[in-house]
């Protein structure tokens, strides 16, 4: 038979090793988690350099476009 002593040191270990296991689940979690996030972060980071290049693309297109016009204004007055 198994003195009480036995038995409360198989339970103590049996909870600290539930414990261990759960935090050991929750820093896997955790982990996943961040992982994700960076994934995202990374992700969003991508795709503010693409908009703000199309951006510089569009002020560099407008800017073009009012030369031209310019130009062209200017060319007519120079006819007249």
């Amino acid at each position: 038979m198994a003195s009480p002593l036995i038995n409360l040191n198989s339970a103590s270990l049996t909870a600290s090793s539930a414990a261990a296991s759960a935090f050991f689940n929750s820093l896997q979690e955790e982990a996943k988690h961040k992982e994700a996030t960076t994934r995202i972060e990374t992700e969003l980071a991508q795709r503010k350099v693409e908009l703000e290049q199309m951006e510089a693309k569009k002020k560099i297109e407008m800017a073009r476009a009012k030369l031209k016009v310019y130009k062209e204004d200017e060319f007519e007055d120079e006819i007249d």
